[in-house]
């Protein structure tokens, strides 16, 4: 008896994400107080955990500020805005 036929290679892409607009905040500063660190978003003393038009800082390092917005996190530098 013939064998079954396989079904053809799956060629159909996965939908693309939506890019996500990120709300316009910029890093204007990166403050060290002891062992913590604070973020200036937008001329505002931010700690981790807080918010700024909707975005959490999530941490702060030398480096710069971690970002989360919708689920995704962004590194930006001293000087760096989300867009």
């Amino acid at each position: 008896p013939p064998l079954p036929a396989t079904p053809p290679p799956h060629t159909e892409s996965p939908p693309e994400e939506e890019p996500i607009l990120w709300p316009p905040v910029k890093v204007t500063g990166i403050i060290k107080m002891g062992s913590a660190f604070s973020a200036r978003l937008d001329n505002r003393i931010v700690g981790p955990g807080e918010t700024v038009n909707g975005i959490e800082l999530i941490r702060v390092t030398e480096e710069g500020a971690v970002l989360r917005y919708r689920g995704k996190e962004k590194l930006l530098r001293v000087g760096e805005s989300t867009r």
